[in-house]
C-alpha cells in the first residue's frame, strides 16, 4: 500500500514440510520523502525472494536561507601602535 506520505510492505512465506507447515510475516512502514511520486511506483520481485520498490523523487530542494548574517564593522584607520588600554 502507498499514499502521499507512506509505504506499507507486508508479506507473508509460508512453507509446508512432511510434519506441517511454517509462516513468516513481514511488515514495514516507511515513510517517503518530500517530491516523492507514488503514482509512478514500480516493483519487481525476483527469484531470491528480493523485492525491489523505485519511487521517483523530484529534485526537491528547499529555498535557500542564510544560517548566519555577516556584520560589517567601520574601524579608524589611525590606529597609533604605541598606545596601550586596558579592558575591565
Amino acid at each position: 500500500q502507498v499514499n502521499d506520505t507512506m509505504l506499507k510492505v507486508t508479506a507473508v512465506k509460508q512453507e509446508r514440510d512432511g510434519r506441517g507447515s511454517t509462516q513468516r510475516e513481514f511488515r514495514r512502514e516507511i515513510g517517503l520523502p518530500d517530491g516523492a511520486d507514488p503514482k509512478n511506483l514500480t516493483n519487481t520481485l525476483d527469484n531470491d525472494g528480493i523485492l525491489t520498490i523505485n519511487i521517483p523523487v523530484s529534485d526537491y530542494r528547499p529555498p535557500l536561507t542564510p544560517t548566519y548574517q555577516t556584520q560589517q564593522f567601520n574601524l579608524p584607520t589611525n590606529i597609533n601602535t604605541n598606545d596601550s588600554s586596558a579592558v575591565a
